[in-house]
């Protein structure tokens, strides 16, 4: 899939792994109660579902190493430093290549901008503050106010004293 949409289920796949992997580290690492609960030693099984609910070789071997891998990294705590150290230039390093932002494509650089005063506003404090927005977008490097429309609410699709609606362009993209 390609595009905005492609783009952004890549970044969403890519969260909800790494949040699957730190998830599934904090319950096995970070919860040793639960840990030993789910690792201690069972009885043998009886009956006749004995064998769906006895533990298989894979099952075993994982647990096993999984112990082992814990025992040396409570033994040796130099060597969980480090590998937290290296999670955290792994880290550094992912947040250097990827982009820091993201402005799809199809922005053009048009922004709508919604003013609306409280219910008891005069039209004369409205027209003031309209004054006062479009005099700093004005002075403000990149912005070209395009239009202003008088007393109407874009968003809410009304007439009012209370509102106004301005339409302005970001020079600095080149497509004002």
């Amino acid at each position: 899939m390609g595009g905005i949409q492609g783009r952004l289920n890549k970044q969403f796949a890519v969260t909800i792994a790494i949040s699957v992997l730190i998830s599934a580290f904090n319950a096995l690492t970070l919860s040793p109660a639960l840990s030993a609960l789910l690792l201690r030693p069972r009885k043998e099984s009886r009956g006749p579902l004995a064998g769906f609910f006895a533990p298989s070789t894979v099952v075993r071997r994982a647990t096993h190493g999984y112990i082992s891998w814990s025992h040396a990294l409570i033994r040796k705590a130099v060597i969980g430093v480090l590998i937290l150290a290296g999670f955290g230039l792994l880290d550094g390093v992912f947040a250097k290549r990827l982009p820091a932002s993201f402005v799809p494509e199809e922005d053009y650089g048009y922004l709508f901008m919604n003013i609306q005063l409280p219910a008891a506003a005069s039209l004369e404090r409205t027209d003031q503050v309209s004054r006062k927005i479009e005099g700093i977008l004005a002075k403000t490097e990149g912005v070209q106010l395009l239009q202003h429309d008088r007393r109407i609410q874009f968003v809410e699709s009304s007439v009012g004293e209370l509102q106004r609606l301005l339409f302005c362009g970001a020079e600095a993209l080149g497509r004002a």
